[in-house]
This record gives C-alpha cells, structure tokens and sequence, in this order.
C-alpha cells in the first residue's frame, strides 16, 4: 500500500494563511514530512509551476518573491523554500490507495504539521481490514519501531481482526512515542514503567515464566538475524485476553538503540 501524499498548490498563497502563520516554521513543517515521506520511500507530490504562481503576498508571485531583486524577505527562509522545492519530489498525482493532503500554512481541515501527518496515516492503518496489507503498510506509520522478521505470524491468528485494529494502532502508537523514554527515565525500576504504560493502555507487565517462547528475530544494524527476548507486553481487548503486543525497550544493535521492538502481535506463542 502506497499514499499519495499531496502537497497543495494553492496552500502557498498569502490567502491561505488565515492565521497569520509565521512562514520560517511553516516550512519547516514541511521538510520535516518530506523527510518522513523519502524514509519510507514515499513521494510528495505537487506541481511546481502552479506553486510558483502563487502569490505569496498580494500582488507578488512565489517566484518573483524568491527571485526578483526588488522584493524584500528573509533570504533565510527563501533558501529554505528553494530547497524544499527543488528536491527530488513527484512531478504527478498518481493514483494509490489513499491520499494526504498537505498544506503549507494550516488551515484546520488540513495536514501541516509532522505530527498531524503521521496521525492521518495511523487513521489510515487502523481501517485496513486485510492483515497482509496492515502488515505492509504498519513500519511507516511507526519510524521508531523495529518489526521483528516474524510479526506476520501473530497478525494471522488474530480471528475478528478488523475488530481490533484500532486498538493494534492506539498500543503501537504509545509505544512507538512514548515506551523507550520512560524506559530511560525508569530504567532502575521497570515496575514504574509498566505502571506509566498500563496507566496509557489497558495494561502492561512482563511475562517472565514464559521467556523461553518469547524470543523473537530481529534484523539488526548489521544486517544480520538477532534474536531478542521480548517479555514486556501490552494487552489487547481486555485484561484476561490472550491478545497482545510483546515487545523490548530497546537494543544497541538495532534501530542504534534508539528504536522500540515490536515481537509479536496477537495470540500467546506458546498456547
């Protein structure tokens, strides 16, 4: 599954910028998701000449504004603009499964914000009904997680599964944000972790009687097979179910350390 990410032409006019936004942290915005996007190997995608076009203060084109000797601006932020616009960006709209529309100055309906970006595309996760989809499509909604090699396996024994995406992607998402701080901040003392995400979640807690069966494979830094323990666990649906996310804080190896390691997704591995 592949979005199109939209960046929208006429966001760029001086007439979209109702909240008198100021442009310097706009388009910072915006180079923060066209690097979200070129890391899951995903395009923006706009038409250059009609952004160009715009008018970015009343009377003045985008481009005169950029080029012409006689208008005033921050030569900072003009650069900052060049740049983004002469990347290497989707000339096309193309047709994918799904769209995110992008604009430069917010507008309240629309994405402009890296955070605002990465939550639209985890609304778009948590309706996919097909597991090999969710499958594929999961590691870009979450750049600070690592997949161990056999999360499929767990996805396909979940029965209902459209029942319970949303509450796969509200799990994922806490951890993905959240898990590896508090892991930093509490690492002394891992039951004021559990109670952090359990107090974010329905629960968490570690399952050390059953460590044997919770070792998963991880692709590491090397791009080698590494196996890691993942105890800890969120649980899904309710607290007796066999349904959860067993994951690891952290490991130097992979993601540099600074990534959350998601083991398995579903049933219990060893029932």
């Amino acid at each position: 599954m592949i979005i199109n990410n939209k960046l929208l032409e006429e966001s760029f006019s001086y007439k979209h910028n109702l909240q008198g936004s100021d442009l310097k942290e706009c388009i910072i915005s915006i180079d923060e998701i066209y690097l979200y996007v070129s890391k899951v190997e995903e395009r923006l995608y706009f038409d250059i000449e009609c952004i160009f076009m715009q008018e970015i203060k009343e009377g003045i084109s985008l481009a005169d504004w950029l080029w012409g000797s006689s208008y005033d601006g921050d030569k900072e932020v003009k650069d900052m603009l060049v740049q983004i616009l002469t990347k290497p960006m989707g000339k096309e709209y193309s047709i994918f499964d799904d769209n995110i529309e992008i604009c430069l100055y917010p507008d309240g309906s629309h994405v402009s914000t890296l955070e605002q970006y990465v939550a639209q595309r985890r609304g778009i996760l948590s309706k996919i009904a097909d597991k090999g989809e969710f499958c594929s499509f999961m590691p870009s909604c979450f750049a600070d997680s690592v997949f161990s090699v056999q999360i499929k396996n767990g996805l396909n024994q979940i029965s209902d599964f459209s029942v319970h995406t949303e509450e796969i992607v509200k799990n994922l998402s806490v951890l993905n944000d959240e898990a590896l701080d508090i892991y930093r901040e509490n690492r002394s003392n891992l039951r004021v972790a559990y109670k952090i995400l359990t107090s974010k979640l329905l629960e968490c807690s570690p399952d050390p009687e059953n460590v044997k069966h919770l070792r998963f494979e991880f692709i590491n830094d090397m791009g080698d097979i590494e196996i890691v323990e993942c105890s800890p666990h969120t649980k899904l649906v309710r607290e007796d179910s066999n349904l959860r996310i067993y994951f690891y804080w952290c490991h130097d190896n992979i993601g540099s350390g600074n990534k959350v390691l998601i083991g398995r997704i579903g049933t219990h591995p060893y029932r």
